[in-house]
């Protein structure tokens, strides 16, 4: 924790305790309030001087970075090995619950915790978190999000049994190594099918988390309601977390061009967990500052509702820009 003072403060911030009103004895904002520049301005208007901020970042780049240190044990094992420590599994899925399901501001630094050198554990870690998110905002019970982060993490196993020139080829797979990737979902299948204590759905996942609404998916291009509920949730988180991470090979895009493929792929991913998907990244993204393509910094304000739609933003000279009419401007990254 550390505090900062007035004009120190950025959107996104973390507030690490309540702030008071002294005059009013009131609570102003609530600890874990994630700040914007509207409540900003608000703690500016009632002369508030400075403010304790959490230090998200160090709290949860430890606790992410153990999580990532354990799946690669696990993936590690299971390249030598047919087995599968199920319990570190259970463990890891657990911790992910409680440090980022529930926790709204810790989203928005997720991709602040990854490095492209750890990619494939790190996604599965990812995707494991963005699964239970999509479980939490469909309203499924702990029990189920539960099985959506499990379902996650083990969602990739099968990489493991994959060759190491081709999981780590630092360019486009020829192919013959795509085919050998592709892979990965039945040599996964196989290694969970026997597991105790892990639900059938969660094992469904590791063979079908690339089956599409349409049935252009594989391994066995099954179609919509032959596909089991969490590998539709998990092939979208497993959409949105390819395109925003770095890896050896691509350079990573922004989140509004990886929701702009999602909302194009819907009639392959589900529309309905898709269009949940969407709505509430747009909400996370709501006071995050982007960079445009005339190199101006400005802050997004509100999403117009209608799906395929594009934000709108405030630029630091107070111009409003509506990204849907005003296709000069463009979003070029965020800083």
């Amino acid at each position: 924790m550390k505090r900062y003072n007035i004009a120190e403060l950025q959107p996104n911030m973390v507030l690490a305790q309540d702030v008071i009103d002294e005059d009013k004895s009131v609570v102003l904002l609530k600890s874990d309030t994630v700040l914007t520049e509207t409540l900003i301005g608000l703690l500016r208007e009632r002369g508030i001087t400075s403010v304790p901020i959490l230090n998200k970042q160090t709290v949860l780049q430890k606790k992410y970075q153990t999580s990532v240190n354990h799946v690669r044990q696990i993936f590690d094992e299971a390249r030598h090995s047919n087995k599968l420590r199920v319990n570190d599994f259970q463990s890891i899925a657990q911790d992910c619950i409680k440090d980022f399901i529930y926790k709204p501001h810790s989203f928005s630094i997720l991709k602040e915790l990854a490095t492209k050198d750890n990619y494939t554990f790190e996604h599965s870690v990812n995707v494991g978190i963005l699964s239970g998110l999509i479980a939490h905002w469909m309203n499924f019970s702990k029990q189920d999000i539960h099985q959506a982060v499990l379902a996650g993490l083990f969602h990739d196993i099968g990489k493991a049994k994959i060759p190491l020139s081709i999981l780590n080829k630092p360019g486009k797979l020829s192919p013959e190594e795509m085919a050998i990737m592709q892979k990965h979902a039945s040599l996964g299948y196989d290694l969970v099918v026997n597991l105790e204590d892990i639900p059938l759905s969660v094992k469904m996942c590791s063979l079908q988390h690339h089956e599409r609404n349409n049935g252009c998916g594989y391994p066995a291009s099954l179609e919509n309601n032959d596909i089991n509920k969490f590998a539709k949730i998990i092939a979208i988180a497993d959409v949105y977390d390819a395109i925003t991470s770095d890896r050896v090979y691509k350079k990573k895009t922004t989140p509004f061009k990886a929701i702009q493929i999602i909302e194009e792929e819907l009639g392959k991913l589900d529309p309905a967990i898709g269009n949940v998907f969407v709505l509430n990244i747009r909400e996370y993204l709501i006071g995050s500052r982007v960079l445009l393509n005339t190199n101006e910094c400005a802050e997004i304000i509100c999403w117009n509702k209608v799906i395929g739609s594009l934000p709108i933003l405030r630029t630091a000279s107070a111009q409003y820009i509506d990204l849907n009419t005003q296709k000069e401007y463009q979003i070029s990254t965020m800083p």
